[in-house]
């Protein structure tokens, strides 16, 4: 939200052409929170002609887009170059009594819980970058079953050509929590943990990965 914000006053200001001044400080000098922010963004726009609008809205819109079409590649990833495997435990400490709704504890506090004791992974995942011709050669050898998921790539191409849905890992969100480093990586499900195989282009073929 901070950085959505950050821009929309950027934006503002490049649009309405205003010029950086000393207006002294009114008030207490307590930082400015976002419902400020917010006030000041929707006063500011109430301000601009209709064309204004038009062009704010307008530059909003072509960021949004050019975001999706090709998202900020995942920091930190390179490639493979050896085969090897690591485990992931999705197991949680419960931090406070979990009740039903007649008010009853089903889940006390302190308790370990694996979510895959409930809930299976329903397919596999395929961590790559689709930028790299090998990778999604290679990636498109697999049983179709994968859910594809990439760091580095344009996702929404990629799923007009192959007909297929992609998606991307925003903000390496997925990389973090299962220490993917190193991609190609698939994540499987092995009992109650994740396995995660971190395989060189054509160090497996599909036979034996699907």
């Amino acid at each position: 939200m901070a950085n959505f914000l950050r821009y929309v006053v950027v934006t503002l200001l490049l649009i309405s052409g205003l010029e950086a001044k000393d207006l002294g400080v009114y008030g207490s000098t307590s930082s400015i929170g976002e419902e400020d922010l917010i006030d000041f963004i929707k006063a500011r726009i109430q301000s601009f002609s209709e064309e204004d609008r038009q062009q704010l809205m307008q530059a909003i819109q072509n960021t949004f887009v050019s975001t999706l079409k090709r998202p900020m590649e995942v920091k930190g990833i390179r490639k493979v170059k050896e085969y090897s495997v690591a485990y992931f435990d999705p197991s949680i400490c419960v931090d406070r009594d979990i009740l039903n709704h007649k008010g009853q504890i089903i889940v006390k506090k302190g308790t370990l819980v694996n979510p895959l004791s409930q809930v299976s992974l329903t397919q596999d995942l395929l961590f790559f970058d689709a930028t790299d011709s090998e990778q999604l050669a290679w990636a498109e050898s697999f049983a179709s079953s994968l859910k594809w998921i990439l760091v580095k790539g344009q996702p929404m191409q990629l799923e007009e050509n192959l007909n297929r849905p992609i998606y991307f890992d925003q903000g390496g969100s997925l990389t973090k929590k299962f220490g993917v480093n190193q991609v190609p990586a698939r994540v499987s499900q092995e009992g109650l943990r994740l396995k995660i195989e971190f395989i060189p282009v054509g160090g497996k073929t599909c036979a034996n990965c699907s």
